[in-house]
Parts: C-alpha cells; sequence; structure tokens
C-alpha cells in the first residue's frame, strides 16, 4: 500500500508532460527511493509551485496597473478640459461653471 501510494503521488503530482516523463523511473527497491522521492517533490514545489506563482502574480499586478491607469484617464476626462487643461474646481469656484465652460 505504500508503495502503491509514493507511486501515484510522483506520478500524479509531476505527471502531464512535464520533466518527470523524461527522468529515469525511480525503483522501489532503489537504496535512495525516498532521497530521490524527497528530493523530485521538493524540485516540483520549487519550481512549478513558486515559479508559477510568482508569474501569475506579475500578470494580475500588470493589470491592476492597467486598471488603475485607465481609471486616472477617465477622470482626468471627466475633471479637465482637455483644450485648456484647466481642471473643473477653479472653473466652479469662479465663472459659469465647468459644465458652461464644456458645452
Amino acid at each position: 500500500l505504500l508503495q502503491c501510494f509514493f507511486y501515484s503521488f510522483s506520478k500524479g503530482l509531476r505527471g502531464g508532460g512535464g520533466i518527470s516523463e523524461a527522468m529515469v523511473d525511480n525503483l522501489w527497491t532503489s537504496p535512495a527511493y525516498f532521497y530521490r522521492e524527497a528530493y523530485d517533490t521538493l524540485y516540483f514545489v520549487l519550481v512549478a509551485v513558486i515559479v508559477m506563482n510568482i508569474v501569475f502574480a506579475l500578470i494580475v499586478d500588470t493589470f491592476a496597473e492597467l486598471r488603475d491607469a485607465r481609471k486616472r484617464i477617465e477622470e482626468d476626462m471627466i475633471t479637465t478640459c482637455f483644450i485648456c487643461g484647466i481642471d473643473a474646481a477653479t472653473f466652479d469656484r469662479s465663472g459659469e461653471g465647468f459644465r458652461a465652460h464644456t458645452k
């Protein structure tokens, strides 16, 4: 049962076209079986999980920056005259207001 668990853990976790299919199988009768399984699993955790999470975090962060930049542009379009560059607060304090200026 223990051998079945380790086989399923090793092949199931790291399978699917990855490096584990190209590596030499780790035989249950090998004296270094547990060391090799620990090394292979540690490598999988470091490379596949941590590095991929770093890449995904960079992608999510990039989309967040794009969203923030779009919000700033939309806010600028609503509160600033694009011809003269004066903000809406200045027009509201002195004159007829921003809406009258932009009509």
